[in-house]
């Protein structure tokens, strides 16, 4: 449940449109320049931060100068949700996926700057090449379902992954497509049969 954390604040801020500085005392702060999309952190410890209860923050509004460019040290807001989700997973899934939705990544993710697994760059290389249920992962990469769950609701909440379908195994409405005859002889085997 991200409104539990950090990641519930950080949407709603982004949501608001309204710039905060979000504090979690002894640990640090995080200033977010909602409308620009970026943030600055000044955080001891960005694991703790993000699965500190949300009770525990402090929330005001950041009136700091937002007419100047931020400077280099600001980073855009997505890297951000991806480590509030990653962190705050916990090794579940966040709420709003199940491992039967069937997901792609619409981009390659910065690894270099974001919180990971071991195996974090597997995960990526299948999803961005192919669609495929977060419960497959796990089996194709043979690695731990956390590891695959945590990915997959860092990159769910950082918008680099489309959720194509949502296959809910209590769900008995969806039906699946039928197969399209592909190839010259499958073609023509048709087209005979069609007579």
């Amino acid at each position: 449940m991200p409104d539990d954390y950090v990641l519930g604040i950080i949407q709603k801020t982004i949501a608001s449109g309204i710039d905060q500085r979000i504090t979690l005392p002894g640990n640090g702060e995080i200033i977010i320049l909602a409308r620009r999309g970026m943030y600055l952190a000044d955080v001891k410890d960005m694991a703790e931060f993000c699965i500190a209860p949300s009770v525990g923050f402090s929330i005001t509004k950041y009136r700091g100068s937002t007419s100047l460019q931020p400077p280099l040290s600001w980073r855009a807001i997505n890297h951000l949700l991806w480590d509030a989700a990653f962190h705050g997973s916990q090794g579940r899934l966040i709420q709003g996926c199940t491992k039967f939705d069937i997901i792609k990544l619409n981009r390659w993710p910065n690894l270099t700057r974001l919180a990971i697994t071991p195996n974090a760059a597997r995960i990526c290389a299948l999803l961005i090449r192919n669609r495929t249920t977060i419960e497959l992962i796990r089996r194709i990469l043979n690695i731990d379902d956390t590891e695959v769950y945590q990915i997959c609701s860092a990159a769910h909440s950082a918008g680099i992954a489309n959720m194509v379908l949502n296959l809910n195994p209590i769900s008995r409405d969806i039906k699946p497509e039928p197969k399209v005859a592909t190839g010259l002889f499958r073609a023509i085997f048709a087209k005979i049969s069609g007579l």
